[in-house]
């Protein structure tokens, strides 16, 4: 096999999970190990607030806990935060490694301050 269709399977599979729904990114000990599930077939340049680009969960016992919603907006769609967009529930962020604004919603009040 050369080089050149491994590369292309790889690409296949990247676009496959693009389109996954809930797709794990793991654990984050930057948010007390909370990890979330991010749908990318979200990430587009509108907002919607039925329906979160990611989910929040921490482990409480032998399950999951929903502890936040997350809305992302890629830069490229807007040089600004999109403040008018569920006004008064947060700060919308710049995420260090990620051309996103984000915020996230909290929706558990169990949830530690570090899971941000």
């Amino acid at each position: 096999m050369t080089s050149s269709a491994a590369e292309q399977r790889a690409m296949r599979r990247a676009l496959e999970l693009a389109q996954t729904p809930g797709v794990p990114l793991g654990p984050n000990p930057a948010e007390d190990n909370a990890f979330e599930l991010v749908n990318f077939g979200l990430l587009d340049c509108t907002l919607d607030a039925a329906h979160p680009e990611a989910l929040r969960y921490v482990e409480s016992g032998d399950r999951l806990r929903l502890i936040a919603v997350e809305y992302a907006l890629p830069m490229a769609c807007s040089s600004t935060p999109p403040e008018e967009f569920l006004p008064g529930v947060g700060e919308w962020e710049h995420e260090a490694g990620a051309p996103f604004w984000m915020i996230g919603v909290f929706v558990w009040s169990g949830a530690s301050s570090g899971a941000q």
